[in-house]
């Protein structure tokens, strides 16, 4: 089933430059909440919801599951972020849960995959108060926030 479609309005010159204007992602309450891409053309989006990362061939109009969380040990992603330079793909790991009295799960990390599809490098991990997040022209990075507080922040 198709569940979520992306237009790539704010990405227009990749979207002119691999000739599509949308892609979808073939999977059901995925919650896409960020993309990137690299040079070669390859679309990624991360899930909030199910903690999956897709990925879009060039040139493909449909975005298949490529990472599982069940098999990386990915919770809820809040950022994606490709770095062609060192072939990696940062990933924003963050706990779910911890207001109103539900019980965390998961932990906030910083997680990176080469993007050839080798193994996951180590996690970075963060204290529990902490939250990640990506944004397209920043490496991500965690940062502990006030209690009970979530913050993001990217550096260079």
């Amino acid at each position: 089933m198709i569940a979520a479609v992306v237009t790539l309005t704010s990405f227009a010159p990749l979207a002119r430059a691999q000739n599509r204007t949308q892609v979808t992602i073939n999977d059901t309450g995925v919650v896409a909440e960020n993309l990137t891409s690299s040079r070669d053309g390859m679309v990624y989006f991360g899930s909030m919801a199910k903690g999956t990362i897709y990925r879009a061939a060039p040139g493909a109009a449909q975005a298949e599951p490529w990472i599982l969380a069940s098999t990386a040990g990915l919770t809820r992603v809040l950022g994606v972020l490709a770095d062609d330079k060192t072939r990696t793909l940062w990933v924003c790991q963050n706990s779910t849960g911890g207001r109103d009295g539900t019980p965390v799960a998961g932990q906030t990390a910083l997680r990176s995959f080469d993007l050839t599809g080798a193994p996951p490098k180590a996690p970075t991990h963060s204290p529990p108060t902490a939250a990640c997040a990506t944004t397209s022209r920043c490496r991500p990075t965690v940062r502990p926030t006030y209690p009970s507080r979530f913050a993001a922040a990217c550096t260079d």
